[in-house]
């Protein structure tokens, strides 16, 4: 935890600051760091603890390296980017009626920017990169960093389910996903896996046939392994069916730091034409309760109603992200890192609709 310590010392005679001290504490404590201190004899102290920006540590915040990127961790409510002081009281002995009171007073940590466990991102979390949904020895989702620093994987998720955002409920008051075991999945990376700046990496679900297909390893399987793949965790689903439908499919990427009511979508696709049932979930208004010290739910913000690729991939061919986000998605008001609004992108820009063989652990985006 990165922590801003000031401390006041206030005459024992002096019960209440002039106007000029006020003036001049407030504008000490909205200046940028470093601060200057106000000294003066006295026996009082008031110390005001700031934490600024911060989170859990690696294995629970979503590419968290700097405030303007990362995902919000916590319980129940998003934690805002700087911290602000608006009525900090004196309340030792002698002096319990003298206030101080600094409006507005934000403090923002030089750039606004504060280094958790790893350098800044250039951009701000993980995207999927490559899916393909035919044939059925051939399928697989790649993952691409596009940040400069590896990411610890170990609380991220993916899914092809409607029902994933329930799954803190699970452990919690309210209801947990539904899932058809035998065709759908909701699997977890394993503890201590990342993904390196730059790189891309994929999910087969079956290991045997990626490799007859593609003459390469996979680097995580559903299921069973082959060659150096690693095998992923099964939370709910992954039979012996389990795969993408070939006529269009969801797929989401989430984060969940396994205490919170609420998940955080990284980012998601409708692949192809997906039927009702096999599309994006609406979380809009879905209230969940998770693993955490109480049985208050939370309510997940609106969702746009998904867009839909033109057209379905066929077989032996991928569909292929070829744009990063960017000015294609929503930006505020939605369920993903920073309140983005992951199912708000407009997917017929940034990927592509001329489909192409598939290149896995080769991305093809383009960065402007």
């Amino acid at each position: 935890m990165a922590c801003l310590r000031l401390q006041l010392r206030v005459p024992p005679a002096q019960k209440r600051f002039s106007v000029a001290q006020k003036s001049t504490l407030q504008k000490t404590v909205s200046s940028p760091c470093p601060f200057s201190r106000l000294a003066t004899a006295g026996a009082v102290v008031l110390s005001l603890g700031l934490a600024v920006g911060c989170g859990p540590e690696s294995t629970s915040s979503p590419d968290a390296r700097r405030l303007t990127d990362a995902p919000v961790g916590g319980t129940d409510a998003n934690v805002p980017t700087d911290a602000s002081v608006t009525d900090a009281s004196v309340t030792d002995a002698g002096l319990a009626d003298a206030t101080v009171v600094v409006p507005d007073a934000t403090i923002v940590p030089p750039d606004a920017m504060v280094m958790v466990d790893a350098a800044a991102p250039v951009l701000g979390h993980l995207l999927l990169s490559e899916i393909v949904v035919t044939p059925d020895d051939g399928e697989y989702i790649e993952i691409y960093n596009p940040t400069s620093a590896p990411i610890d994987l170990t609380n991220y998720y993916l899914s092809d389910d409607a029902d994933y955002a329930k799954l803190p409920g699970m452990t919690g008051a309210t209801d947990g996903p539904s899932i058809n075991t035998n065709v759908d999945f909701l699997v977890q990376f394993p503890a201590g896996a990342s993904i390196a700046s730059g790189q891309a990496v994929t999910v087969a679900f079956r290991a045997t046939g990626f490799v007859s297909t593609y003459s390469v390893d996979p680097t995580f399987s559903i299921g069973s392994t082959a060659g150096s793949s690693t095998q992923m965790i099964t939370v709910i689903g992954g039979g012996g069916s389990t795969g993408l439908t070939n006529t269009g499919e969801s797929a989401v990427l989430f984060f969940w730091d396994g205490m919170s009511d609420l998940v955080t979508d990284v980012d998601c696709l409708n692949i192809g034409t997906p039927s009702i049932t096999n599309s994006i979930g609406d979380k809009s208004g879905l209230m969940v309760d998770g693993p955490d010290m109480d049985t208050t739910p939370s309510t997940y913000l609106n969702d746009s109603v998904a867009v839909l690729q033109l057209t379905d991939p066929v077989a032996g061919l991928s569909t292929k992200r070829v744009l990063p986000e960017g000015m294609n998605e929503v930006d505020m008001g939605g369920n993903g890192i920073l309140g983005h609004d992951e199912t708000s992108e407009n997917i017929q820009v940034t990927w592509d609709s001329t489909y192409s063989a598939p290149t896995p652990n080769v991305s093809d985006i383009v960065v402007p």
